[in-house]
């Protein structure tokens, strides 16, 4: 089901660290030993200075995963973002077959009025191409609600 994305349109958040976002950080450490590298940082986008980043909002989270655990993670993460309200997902280190390089591709709950997809160009990438690490956006319900993530954690990863 297509949600609308949010994107930084809420602006910097004016408590800093989300509850919601906190809490699935957390969660992905627990479960794969996942680390997070990152919730709130007031800054601009890396692809676009002029921008500001949906990590200033709160709802952003950049994490690693170990390698046999990313496929897991990824799949999961699409398969229940409705329940997550997941709005963007990035696979930096996505590699098109077509490319000569990993330039990523950018997962969005509203992408020409359906989610899915888009792979990513030299031009067209999310600042930090074939790095090894996800970013994701949740809504700013998600953000808040740490029961909302938890509730959607067990349904996505119910081992």
């Amino acid at each position: 089901m297509a949600r609308p994305y949010t994107g930084n349109k809420d602006g910097v958040s004016p408590t800093g660290k989300r509850p919601g976002t906190q809490r699935f950080a957390e969660l992905c450490n627990h479960r794969f030993g996942a680390r997070n590298l990152g919730t709130f940082i007031n800054r601009a986008m890396r692809s676009d200075p002029t921008q500001l980043s949906v990590h200033a909002t709160g709802r952003a989270i950049d994490v690693e995963f170990k390698a046999g655990d990313k496929a897991t993670f990824l799949e999961a993460m699409i398969k229940f973002a409705d329940d997550f309200e997941l709005e963007e997902f990035h696979d930096y280190a996505y590699k098109d077959p077509k490319q000569d390089k990993a330039w990523g591709r950018g997962w969005r709950c509203n992408r020409n009025g359906k989610a899915g997809w888009k792979v990513w160009s030299e031009k067209e990438n999310g600042g930090t191409p074939g790095a090894g690490w996800y970013h994701l956006e949740f809504s700013p319900k998600a953000a808040d609600d740490p029961e909302l993530i938890v509730k959607a954690w067990h349904k996505a990863f119910p081992k």
